[in-house]
């Protein structure tokens, strides 16, 4: 489908979510949650529709929560590829009266395009006469724009980004489950902090601490320990700030046990010239769209066990990779692909990443830990 430059939206009132998503089980969708007197309070996407997104009784429980306050749910039918940027539009266009969205409000969304409200519509929001033929009709999609994003071609993209020798493996995908993928390898983080300053990309994810702690462990790290179970020897703990510029590893260590009389794990500094570049560029308002993961967790999460194997072994490889398959119908004609400076593993990393970058910009995510550090950088990590 070609970008839009403008999209008709017809809109259902029901009285909770249960309703909402019996009438809407499959079908992709945006939806509003709003108050008894029908002004939003929140803006939500369902891709592969209601029954996906609120599985077994978290329906229930939202309706639960709402007993005898009389909120509503507003309903509209999207294409599954435009479900993102719509999201990403409205949360924009009504960023000031949004209490319950966190991420879509610092940055516009890719793609300016118009929105037309047609049906019950959320208080508030512009209707239009629904017999006029200026404007688009419900669900109809006209005039037809263009706009590139790190990899080009596809208007709402996410990235997953994995350390490598060589720098950064960087995967950039289309928000929606059918769209293209691509692997490259980058030296820096700029390109990407500079596509999600430009609204290119929804959301970005790397696996590397975000938020440091000054002394002790990250609640975050031993939450996936203990997630992730015989792959818990993945995640090694975070470093403490003060160790940021350390030199040399005997420095480091040093430090580190002078501060909580423990020493380093060797794979800890390592990675630290990396943990200090991506500490230099996070800010607060950033997080809210460039994410830590770790791809274990990722991987828990998208299959509902821990891997079996080493990732590094065949068996690994072949696991990680058909789990990936349903989220990326072309990543083998990716993960054959041996860039210089890049291990095969870090490309599969890469792309679970994406997977988790694709679900914290649809709302749909995982979180571990939460705790902020003294820069007000959020502990976390997301899949």
């Amino acid at each position: 489908m070609t970008d839009p430059s403008a999209i008709g939206l017809h809109w259902r009132k029901f009285g909770g979510m249960v309703d909402a998503r019996a009438a809407f089980p499959a079908e992709s969708c945006v939806y509003v949650q709003a108050g008894a007197n029908g002004v939003p309070v929140r803006v939500g996407m369902a891709s592969e529709g209601l029954v996906a997104r609120y599985r077994g009784g978290s329906a229930w429980a939202l309706q639960a929560a709402a007993h005898d306050s009389g909120n509503v749910v507003f309903v509209a039918a999207v294409p599954k590829d435009l479900c993102a940027l719509v999201e990403a539009i409205l949360i924009w266009e009504n960023r000031d009266a949004l209490p319950y969205n966190n991420q879509g409000r610092q940055r516009p969304p890719p793609l300016k395009v118009e929105v037309v409200h047609h049906g019950d519509v959320p208080a508030g929001w512009r209707t239009v006469d629904n017999t006029s033929t200026t404007t688009p009709g419900p669900g109809l999609v006209v005039r037809s724009a263009h706009t590139t994003g790190v990899a080009g071609g596809h208007h709402v993209q996410v990235a997953g980004l994995d350390g490598c020798r060589g720098g950064w493996v960087l995967v950039t995908a289309a928000a929606a489950i059918d769209g293209p993928s691509s692997v490259e390898r980058i030296e820096d983080l700029e390109v990407v902090i500079d596509a999600l300053m430009a609204g290119e990309l929804a959301a970005a994810a790397v696996d590397i601490p975000i938020g440091l702690p000054d002394v002790g462990a990250r609640r975050c790290d031993l939450e996936a320990r203990r997630l992730i179970g015989p792959r818990a020897s993945s995640v090694f703990p975070a470093p403490l700030r003060p160790l940021l510029g350390s030199s040399t590893y005997e420095e480091a260590a040093r430090r580190s046990q002078s501060i909580c009389g423990k020493g380093l794990p060797k794979q800890a500094f390592a990675i630290l010239p990396k943990i200090a570049q991506v500490d230099a560029l996070m800010t607060p308002e950033l997080q809210d769209q460039f994410i830590e993961v770790h791809p274990e967790v990722s991987f828990t999460v998208l299959t509902g066990r821990p891997m079996t194997h080493h990732k590094r072994s065949t068996e690994g490889r072949t696991e990680r990779l058909q789990a990936l398959r349903s989220e990326f119908p072309d990543i083998d004609d990716h993960a054959q692909r041996r860039l210089p400076g890049t291990a095969p593993d870090d490309v599969l990393d890469a792309y679970a990443a994406a997977w988790s970058a694709r679900r914290w910009a649809d709302g749909t995510f995982h979180r571990l830990g939460g705790e902020t550090d003294g820069r007000g950088l959020r502990m976390e990590m997301i899949a």
